[in-house]
């Protein structure tokens, strides 16, 4: 019941937990709801940040590619909660090519270095949070490697202290495939039964010249049949000798030491990871000589 020193006044204490949101508070006499309110518990500053990326693989710029990702960074208070709108920033600590002046420089959202206002001389940018969440847009260069970025909130209005992630899963890839080539190694080896086995190479790169990733599937198919082919191989996998090479795909063609020096045709296609297969037939390849021999006759 009331006290009346209080006169009908009741208190009640409300201790909040980790959680930040909205609470209802309903009060009851008997079973009658007499009166309810809302309030707000809130979540406290920045105590943890971290970053992921939407794609983490982008295509160099100017190849045809997706070029382009989303970086997320997520900020929370010492509960884990969302922290309230907060300033985060973005810092390129290293990116391919930034030693190169020629090169075309990556961005975040649009910023390259290079702008007047900018204090560091790399990609720069800000964004405030939204329930926790700061976006910006990271765009690749021309150059191919990995990309370090660093972001940072301010736990502090002095701006002395504050909580930092690096992010390194940024790659710059070469872009989808544009041309290919095709080389045959002249040195056979012995299949048996009058049957020599040559090493064809297919290099496969992008518009400007870059070799493609590894691991896209490539095909070879020959014409005439008097010389067969392995018909599936990929990038990046090895030659006889246990060695890869990028944007290259190895694979063994047979043919009778009948047909030495004829020529045939030699057809490969690789698939993208997206968009349609590239194909290219080369003609007129000579199926090279193995061991020649001769003798000297004399009567």
């Amino acid at each position: 019941l009331p006290d009346p020193a209080t006169q009908g006044t009741l208190h009640a204490e409300f201790t909040p937990g980790t959680s930040a949101g909205k609470a209802w508070v309903v009060l009851r006499y008997g079973i009658a709801v007499a009166d309810s309110f809302a309030f707000t518990t809130r979540s406290g500053g920045p105590q943890a940040i971290s970053m992921q990326a939407m794609r983490q693989e982008l295509s160099a710029v100017g190849t045809g590619g997706v070029d382009n990702t989303t970086l997320v960074a997520t900020v929370r208070d010492a509960n884990g909660n969302p922290t309230p709108p907060t300033w985060v920033y973005f810092y390129m600590e290293y990116f391919p090519g930034m030693e190169n002046p020629s090169a075309i420089r990556p961005l975040i959202n649009f910023s390259d270095g290079q702008e007047p206002t900018n204090p560091y001389g790399v990609p720069f940018d800000s964004a405030r949070t939204n329930s926790g969440i700061a976006l910006v847009s990271v765009t690749a260069g021309s150059e191919l490697g990995n990309i370090r970025i660093k972001s940072w909130a301010y736990r502090d209005e002095s701006r002395q202290d504050s909580v930092q992630a690096t992010f390194t899963g940024l790659r710059v890839m070469a872009g989808p495939p544009h041309d290919i080539s095709v080389d045959v190694n002249d040195m056979g080896i012995d299949g048996g039964g009058a049957i020599w086995n040559v090493e064809v190479s297919a290099r496969i790169v992008d518009i400007l010249n870059n070799p493609v990733k590894d691991s896209l599937s490539v095909q070879f198919e020959t014409s005439p049949n008097w010389a067969t082919i392995g018909y599936q191989a990929w990038t990046g996998n090895t030659d006889l000798s246990g060695e890869s090479t990028p944007g290259v795909a190895y694979t063994i063609m047979s043919y009778n030491s009948q047909n030495t020096n004829d020529t045939v045709s030699i057809t490969v296609e690789v698939l993208p990871e997206n968009g349609e297969p590239l194909s290219v037939t080369f003609d007129e390849i000579n199926l090279p000589i193995q061991s020649p021999g001769g003798g000297l006759y004399g009567d």
